[in-house]
């Protein structure tokens, strides 16, 4: 059996749940091929369909390309979601007398419902066209007027030798001088009138619209997601969302959020999906398995850049592995827990 070198990273191109595995100075020939996956360990040190298992079992990969100077194999879900982060594996190439070791790289796993294929995506069915819009009803006819008003009289003209003899003019003096004082007592009387002040016109009331604007749509977790990949550096917004997408179940968005700010260096959020892992604080709905490796190399590499929450869960993980139980049972002590992370 020839030992070579072999590199493993995270397959970008898929959704989860696969890593390239780069076997170098290896030739295989064509047709499909298996990996043989194992751990030191004294009980379950091969991986099998089930997991971890006594004896060996070839697991199925895919080929990506063949080269003579080295073969690239695609690892599935089925090897991905159940090797831990930074665990130390075994990488056998089944019939080709080969094999490589590499630390496992950080791979994020298959949500829980995720079928790990969009092949069986179904697109919706189309929507019935929209019914054609009804007739305009035909205008109503005039309604009849209220009422009619009566014919004028034609006035037939009064002939010359029929007219009224009319009565000869009198004196209208007294009239004017009549006149003259209702007229002189109007203007006194309305000069004395007490004036009313004019009431203003009422000033028109504000509409609902005008008063409060309208409410926008809340934004959906897919879309805030999109624009925190763009707007949020430090990764604080990351965090919140991941937060609550996970609590509408929809562990997609969580995942890729908390994964993302770990990116950019939250510690918040490196601490919080370590804690995941933690066998203390262990979340079955979050992480796939109890991982105290992983737990441990987080708090490790906060502590030492001197955060210290991350120095006070090191120092306290630290402890309860020395209490053995199948928790800590490959539990790396001397790499974590040993040593000062003093300057």
């Amino acid at each position: 059996m020839k030992e070579v070198r072999v590199e493993v990273v995270e397959d970008e191109e898929r959704y989860f749940g696969h890593a390239l595995i780069t076997f170098h100075n290896v030739s295989i020939g064509d047709g499909p091929v298996q990996l043989v996956v194992s751990r030191k360990s004294t009980d379950t040190p091969y991986l099998g369909a089930d997991g971890w298992q006594a004896g060996p079992a070839a697991m199925e990969a895919e080929v990506v390309s063949r080269s003579p100077d080295q073969t690239v194999v695609r690892a599935g879900p089925n090897i991905c979601d159940r090797i831990p982060y930074s665990l130390y594996v075994r990488l056998q190439l089944d019939g080709a007398e080969v094999y490589g070791q590499a630390f496992w790289p950080e791979i994020m796993q298959n949500p829980k419902g995720y079928s790990g294929t969009l092949e069986g995506f179904k697109v919706p069915p189309e929507l019935p066209p929209k019914p054609a819009d009804p007739p305009e009803p035909l205008p109503l006819p005039a309604p009849p007027p209220l009422f009619e008003p009566p014919p004028v009289p034609i006035l037939e003209p009064v002939k010359e030798e029929d007219a009224p003899v009319k009565p000869p003019k009198r004196g209208f003096s007294w009239v004017f001088l009549l006149l003259l004082l209702l007229v002189g007592g109007g203007g006194l009387g309305y000069s004395y009138w007490p004036k009313s002040t004019p009431t203003p016109p009422p000033q028109p009331q504000p509409t609902t619209t005008e008063q409060e604007p309208a409410t926008p749509p809340p934004e959906s977790l897919s879309a805030k997601f999109a624009r925190l990949k763009q707007s949020d550096n430090d990764g604080d917004e990351l965090l919140a969302l991941s937060e609550e997408a996970f609590q509408a179940n929809d562990s997609g968005i969580g995942q890729q959020a908390i994964d993302l700010a770990v990116q950019r260096g939250n510690a918040a959020a490196k601490i919080r999906q370590a804690q995941w892992y933690d066998p203390r604080t262990f979340n079955a709905s979050r992480a796939q398995a109890i991982d105290a490796n992983r737990a441990a190399r987080a708090y490790f590499e906060l502590a030492i850049g001197g955060n210290g929450e991350a120095r006070n869960l090191l120092t306290s993980i630290c402890q309860d592995s020395r209490n053995g139980g199948e928790n800590y049972r490959d539990f790396f002590d001397s790499t974590y827990c040993q040593g000062s992370l003093d300057p």
